[in-house]
C-alpha cells in the first residue's frame, strides 16, 4: 500500500485532508509544517509515495521543501503536490518546471484531491519500478550507437523506457522517455484526447479504456517507433506514432489552467529533464539528452 505524507499546520483542515486522503486506498501520515514532513522524509522516504506540500507555511516554505526533496536521490520516487491559497501563476510555473507534481489552492474540492493524489501514487508505483528494473538491464545496451524500436502497448513502452534509460544511465530521463512513448500511444494511436483521459482517470477506466482500444482492429498495425543514435556528447531518439498529430504547442507551453487537472504534465516534465523538439504535424518528438561523463 502506498503513502501519502500530508503537511498541514490546521489541525481542522489536517483532519479533513487526511480522510479525504484515505479514502483513495493508501496510508496516511501527517506532519504539523513542512520541517516536520522533512523530518518524516529523512526517516522513511522509502515508504512514502506522494506528498503533499504546505505552500502557506510560516516557518519552511513549500518550495524550499521541493528543492530540499528534489536534491534527493533516494527520494526520486516521491511525487510533491503544493496546496497553497493565493499562489502567483509565476510562481505556480517555477514550481512545476522544478519538479512539482501538481498545484492545488485551499480548499480544494474533495474529488480534484482524490483524482490528484490516485495519479500521483500510480506515477510513484511507476518511478519506483523504472527505478528497480533499470538496474537489471545487461550494461551492453550502453554500446548502443544506433537503433529502431517499435511499440505497441504501455507495457512494452514501459520496459523500452527502462532500456533507454540505462543508455543515458539515468531513471529519471526513463520516466520522461515513458511519458513521451505513451502520449504517442494514447493519444496518437489510439485517439484518446485530453479531456476525455482526464474523465476515465476520475472514473478509475483508464487502463480497461486502453486495453479496449488496443485491441480493436483498426489499432492492430498501429505503433511507435523509437529511432535511437548515440554521438560522444548525446544521445537523440526520434519517437514518431501513426496518429494524425496534434496542436504541440499547447502543451508545450505552461497553461495555468491546466495546473490543477490530475494530469497533462508530461511533456512538461520531459522538457525539465531534457530537449523536446516536436515537428510538424505533431505526431514526431525529438529529443536530445547529453551524454554525462563518469
Amino acid at each position: 500500500m502506498q503513502t501519502i505524507l500530508i503537511a498541514e499546520s490546521s489541525p481542522p483542515a489536517a483532519d479533513l485532508m487526511e480522510k479525504m486522503s484515505s479514502e483513495v486506498g493508501a496510508r496516511v501520515v501527517a506532519a504539523t509544517s513542512n520541517e516536520e514532513a522533512r523530518r518524516i522524509l529523512s526517516d522513511s522516504g522509502e515508504e512514502i509515495g506522494a506528498v503533499v506540500v504546505d505552500g502557506n507555511s510560516t516557518g519552511m516554505s513549500g518550495f524550499e521543501l521541493m528543492k530540499w526533496i528534489r536534491r534527493r536521490q533516494d527520494l526520486d520516487h516521491v511525487e510533491i503536490i503544493i496546496r497553497a491559497a493565493g499562489t502567483d501563476p509565476a510562481e505556480i510555473q517555477k514550481g512545476l518546471e522544478s519538479g512539482a507534481f501538481c498545484f492545488l489552492r485551499k480548499p480544494c474540492p474533495r474529488p480534484q484531491l482524490q483524482a490528484v493524489l490516485k495519479v500521483a501514487i500510480s506515477d510513484s508505483e511507476l518511478k519506483r519500478s523504472l527505478a528497480s528494473t533499470i538496474h537489471e538491464i545487461e550494461d551492453a545496451l550502453r554500446l548502443m550507437t544506433e537503433g529502431t524500436f517499435a511499440v505497441h502497448s504501455p507495457k512494452e513502452a514501459e520496459s523500452l523506457a527502462v532500456g533507454l534509460g540505462k543508455i543515458c544511465d539515468s531513471s529519471p530521463d526513463a520516466l520522461g522517455l515513458f511519458e513521451l512513448i505513451v502520449n504517442g500511444l494514447e493519444h496518437g494511436n489510439l485517439g484518446i484526447g485530453y479531456q476525455e483521459k482526464g474523465r476515465l482517470l476520475d472514473e478509475g477506466r483508464y487502463e480497461e479504456e486502453m486495453e479496449r482500444r488496443l485491441a480493436l482492429p483498426e489499432n492492430q498495425g498501429k505503433q511507435v517507433t523509437v529511432s535511437v543514435k548515440r554521438a560522444s556528447d548525446r544521445v537523440e531518439f526520434l519517437i514518431q506514432d501513426d496518429g494524425p498529430g496534434f496542436d504541440f504547442r499547447k502543451f508545450t507551453a505552461y497553461d495555468k489552467k491546466r495546473t490543477l487537472d490530475p494530469h497533462g504534465r508530461g511533456i512538461l516534465l520531459a522538457r525539465a529533464m531534457f530537449d523536446v523538439e516536436y515537428i510538424e504535424p505533431g505526431n514526431k518528438v525529438r529529443v536530445t539528452v547529453p551524454v554525462v561523463e563518469h
